[in-house]
């Protein structure tokens, strides 16, 4: 049974559409560990749950990481890999998910090429800034200082 906006608010720490707002844009990596040591990644979804992606590949640093869910139905056998800028993950119908080192997701490409784009405040880690989709429409969206939502324009 779902708990409710105001139970899984009070689980997640980044909700980027307001509190007890869900969007599926809500997604980052995180580790299970604090030493870094790349054995297991952990993807949060908007709802707080997590699929928990463990080491496939030898090695012990992020440039070799290859992880993989297996306990997971929507994402089984999906895989994170390092590409030298953030984590790739890669679904088994050819789909990737970028995520920038320690930031939520910042495109989502389907198995054609087809990619939307996010553009976020702070650096990468904020609130979305713009959703641009693969024909070039987007929508921008403006914030006040206490980061509610105050405006949405599209094109």
């Amino acid at each position: 049974q779902w708990p409710g906006p105001a139970a899984i608010a009070s689980k997640v720490t980044c909700l980027w559409f307001g509190r007890g707002v869900l969007h599926p844009f809500d997604i980052y990596l995180t580790f299970t560990t604090t030493c870094y040591c790349y054995q297991s990644i952990v993807l949060v979804l908007p709802d707080g749950g997590e699929v928990v992606y463990d080491r496939i590949s030898p090695g012990g640093g992020f440039a070799d990481a290859e992880l993989e869910a297996t306990k997971s139905t929507t994402f089984y056998k999906s895989r994170v890999k390092w590409n030298g800028t953030g984590w790739d993950l890669t679904f088994k119908d050819g789909s990737v998910w970028f995520f920038p080192e320690e930031s939520p997701i910042q495109s989502m490409r389907d198995r054609y090429g087809n990619t939307t784009y996010l553009t976020r405040t702070n650096g990468g880690t904020g609130n979305i800034q713009r959703i641009v989709s693969p024909n070039g429409r987007y929508v921008e969206f403006t914030y006040d200082t206490g980061n509610h939502n105050q405006s949405v324009l599209g094109q």
